[in-house]
This record gives structure tokens, C-alpha cells and sequence, in this order.
């Protein structure tokens, strides 16, 4: 099963331009507000970390991601890399600057390995499942923008 979402917003940066362009390169800056992101480690160029999914009876859940991070003259890409686990996500997308504006576009597929629902248990179990990934996609794509927006200010 695979549950995706994209979105694009635009923030504004107090600081001058070198520190908006450092805010967009340094994932740890630029996520540290992000409440729904665990466990960040960026070595070598690529980014690991999980979010943090809240799943009816089963509670937080952690579903890892792992991209790589290319600076550009007036910002960075993220390219997404693949992972051998029943649960994970692909998060791609590219970050440049304009002026004092940050602009953002961010893709993010949860992918999930659920087996064939056999009995109307099963399928209500998947459609509850597919939900929650929904659910949380909603979650990254209201919330992300008011987190990169508090760590730019702080």
C-alpha cells in the first residue's frame, strides 16, 4: 500500500539571505521544530530519520526515511532513497531561495507491506490503516510549514 502527498509553501527568513540559504542546507536547523520528525542523523549528505505516526491500538509508530541532501547556489534538493522495511517513506523535494522568501516543495510516499486481507475484519484493518497513513500525510502537510516558520524565527 502506498499513501503520498505533496505540498509547497513559502516562508519568510529574518535574518539576510547567507542565513536563509544556511537555514535551507542545514537540515538540522531548518527541522528542528518539527514535532511529527525523530531521530535526525545527517551524515555524509544523507538525512535519516523517522516520523512519528500515531496508529488506532497499535500507538506511536515510527516510519523511517532516509534522503540525500545536494546544496545548490540558491538552495538544496532532497532525493529520495529506497529502504528494505515493511514500513518507510520516500521524501523528496527541492528548497530555493527568492529574495528573503524560502520556498519549499516537498513530496512524501509511505509505502506499506500489508498482507491480502482474507475476511471483513482484514479489510476494515487495512481501510483504518490507509486512514491513518492519510491522516498523517494531512498532519505533514499543516504542520511542516508552521515548523519550518517557528525554526526560521527562533
Amino acid at each position: 500500500m502506498q499513501v503520498q502527498t505533496s505540498l509547497t509553501c513559502s516562508i519568510s527568513h529574518p535574518g539576510s539571505p547567507q542565513d536563509a540559504l544556511n537555514f535551507i542546507q542545514d537540515p538540522h536547523q531548518s527541522l528542528a521544530k518539527v514535532k511529527f520528525i525523530r531521530d535526525l542523523h545527517i551524515v555524509d549528505g544523507k538525512v535519516r530519520a523517522k516520523f512519528a505516526v500515531n496508529v488506532p491500538m497499535l500507538g506511536e509508530q515510527l516510519i523511517p526515511f532516509q534522503s540525500i541532501i545536494h546544496p545548490t547556489a540558491d538552495g538544496a534538493t532532497l532525493e529520495s532513497t529506497s529502504l528494505d522495511k515493511p514500513a518507510w517513506a520516500e521524501v523528496s523535494g527541492k528548497a530555493h531561495l527568492e529574495g528573503s522568501e524560502m520556498k519549499y516543495e516537498l513530496h512524501v510516499t509511505v509505502h506499506f507491506e500489508i498482507p491480502e486481507a482474507q475476511k471483513w475484519g482484514g479489510n476494515a484493518f487495512l481501510k483504518m490503516v490507509e486512514a491513518t497513513a492519510k491522516q498523517t500525510l494531512d498532519k505533514v502537510s499543516k504542520e511542516f510549514p508552521r515548523a519550518l516558520k517557528d525554526a526560521a524565527n527562533a
